[in-house]
């Protein structure tokens, strides 16, 4: 049905009417906008530096009267050098009339972080970084029972990408690329998710199996509460590489609680449990690991191995073991049975019971049977001076094209390196 030229009429009529309306409020609106901004601004400004000591400082702000907020330019940091962010793209949605209303940052629905770097050296400034950490954890002080406060709004959205993060340690750093991250905040709490590369490098070298440097792509889906004091979350790591060892993937579960964070396994692919709590106020680490029918060296690969060390490709594991660091000390220990691969002395059975420090590697207990004879002892290394320490008794053991040995052989430490006694 076709409409008649009056009501097409009145149709433009009205149209003009509520364009001049909007021309004629727009002027008023618009201040009071602004006016709203600047309050939620300096409120904001206000509680960053009351809670973190951090300084925030923007090049420019330029606001769309009834939808967002764009921020160009935007730094925080503190005073000492152990904090610093730059991002040059900041874009903010919000709700008109709750900030009409004077809500401040409950007015925020949705923060856009295009670009940008976050730099942290807790090292240059220790106040700095016990006063951030409080912010996640009750006060000691505080009575039994005593609820955290919550520290985040009650609804917000950030969405990150290509966002570098550094963090500094005195011998070590770390650092990684987000490329895609979503930070979601509701009366439940945090839910985040990111994609990032990751990197991270030991200024003192490779020590041992220490490695000075590894490189893996992480994912990351979790939640925390909503005082951001305790959290669970699963992570993924692809094309995980160092200069010791290396793997395709590696995936856990990890909780945060108390200041510690949990790492538990969750491989599908191969029979192994471990569990990591790491403590980052201390810088301190505790593992253990268990596993059963094994193959480790089909799902790690060691850089520089020999090719006597590749034929081990199928040995079988199974056993126990569990290791610690703190700052300038590593120690480990482990319970082992193994069967070897006949690409490997024709084969066989080895039972280990060892343990290791930064500079120490010892057997306790050893012994292999197999195809090419029989060993048994109790040996110690140290690594920083190659000398042995223990004995070690051979029974028809083959040692070089036909030729098999059998005897005690006693070493201790000498100038050189180890005496042997037979």
């Amino acid at each position: 049905m076709k409409r008649s030229r009056n009501f097409v009429a009145i149709e433009i009529i009205l149209f003009f009417l509520v364009l001049a309306g909007a021309y004629l409020l727009a002027g008023p609106a618009g201040k009071r906008v602004d006016m709203a901004i600047e309050s939620a601004k300096n409120g904001l400004l206000d509680r960053v530096y009351a809670e973190t000591g951090l300084t925030l400082r923007y090049g420019s702000m330029s606001p769309s009267v009834f939808r967002s907020l764009r921020i160009r330019n935007m730094t925080l940091s503190d005073s000492g050098g152990a904090f610093t962010a730059s991002f040059p793209d900041v874009e903010i949605d919000y709700g008109i009339a709750d900030l009409l209303a004077g809500k401040g940052i409950a007015a925020l629905h949705r923060v856009s972080v295009k670009g940008g770097s976050v730099t942290v050296n807790p090292s240059a400034d220790p106040e700095f970084a016990r006063r951030v950490l409080s912010l996640f954890s009750s006060a000691p002080t505080d009575p039994p029972g005593t609820p955290a406060e919550t520290v985040m709004p009650d609804r917000l959205v950030i969405d990150l990408s290509s966002l570098r993060v550094a963090y500094s340690a005195r011998d070590w750093s770390a650092s990684c690329l987000v490329k895609k991250g979503t930070a979601s905040f509701d009366p439940d709490g945090l839910r985040l998710s990111l994609d990032a590369d990751a990197r991270y490098r030991d200024a003192r070298g490779k020590r041992g199996f220490i490695p000075s440097s590894a490189t893996a792509s992480v994912s990351l889906d979790g939640r925390f509460d909503p005082t951001l004091s305790s959290g669970t979350s699963s992570v993924s790591l692809r094309n995980l590489a160092s200069d010791t060892v290396s793997t395709d993937s590696l995936r856990f579960a990890a909780a945060f609680r108390d200041g510690t964070i949990r790492l538990d396994s969750t491989q599908d692919l191969q029979p192994i449990d471990f569990n990591v709590s790491i403590t980052p106020a201390t810088s301190s680490m505790f593992g253990t690991f268990a596993c059963e029918g094994l193959f480790p060296l089909r799902w790690l690969r060691f850089s520089g191995a020999s090719p006597t060390f590749a034929s081990l490709r199928d040995l079988e594991l199974t056993g126990t073991g569990s290791f610690s660091y703190t700052p300038g000390t590593f120690a480990w220990k482990a319970d082992l049975d193994s069967v070897l691969p006949r690409a490997f002395t024709g084969g066989g059975k080895l039972a280990a019971s060892c343990s290791g420090t930064n500079d120490m590697l010892e057997l306790d207990t050893l012994a292999y049977k197999g195809a090419h004879g029989e060993l048994s002892g109790n040996l110690r290394f140290n690594l920083a001076s190659w000398s042995a320490d223990g004995i070690l008794y051979a029974r028809n053991f083959l040692v070089w094209r036909g030729t098999e040995i059998t005897g005690d052989f006693y070493f201790q430490p000498a100038l050189d390196g180890s005496a042997c006694a037979v």
